[in-house]
């Protein structure tokens, strides 16, 4: 009987670890990620209350400020999602001209992305003139590991490069015969 309890709360577990890692972010409105942003970042660099304030405060000016850039492109968004799946659906369009296609959306979104980054940068700054040197120090160094990984999520992976069948990692150190 202990073993059928035992199966029976590891399975319970592990299928609410797995729905709560399958939460697509997508989902989340602008409210829900910055009170998980705030959350996040009040544990990660040890907030006070005056500081979380402070946090909830600036997350609410940039979050209009936000909500105003992607108002202004919403027609193009609306336009290339429809694009998009228009694109998916149709086997009979080439790579070229699906890639021609993306790379003019990508063009016409340029200065929307180009905002979101300004602003994103002015929250920085503000947000670090908030916290004390440490904390500071703590919060560009999550930033700039954070923009790493998005770099490599959206170019692939760097350190492969593929031959035939075998992946080969060109960033990994050689050794040089060891002689004793």
């Amino acid at each position: 009987m202990n073993k059928l309890a035992l199966i029976t709360t590891a399975l319970i577990l592990s299928l609410s670890v797995w729905a709560q890692g399958h939460h697509d972010k997508q989902e989340r409105s602008p409210e829900e990620k910055a009170a998980y942003q705030k959350e996040y970042l009040t544990i990660v660099l040890d907030l006070n209350d005056e500081q979380v304030a402070q946090l909830g405060d600036l997350q609410k000016m940039y979050q209009k400020k936000a909500q105003v850039i992607k108002e202004k492109y919403q027609p193009i968004l609306d336009e290339m999602k429809t694009k998009m799946q228009e694109l998916k659906n149709n086997p009979e369009i080439s790579e070229e001209k699906a890639k021609a296609i993306k790379d003019g959306y990508k063009e016409k979104l340029a200065p929307m992305h180009d905002a979101m980054k300004a602003q994103k940068k002015a929250f920085d700054k503000e947000f670090v003139e908030i916290l004390n040197d440490a904390q500071g120090e703590k919060y560009l160094k999550l930033q700039a590991l954070k923009e790493s990984r998005k770099k490599e999520k959206d170019n692939g992976p760097r350190s492969l490069e593929f031959k035939k069948d075998k992946p080969v990692n060109k960033t990994a150190p050689t050794r040089s015969p060891s002689t004793k």
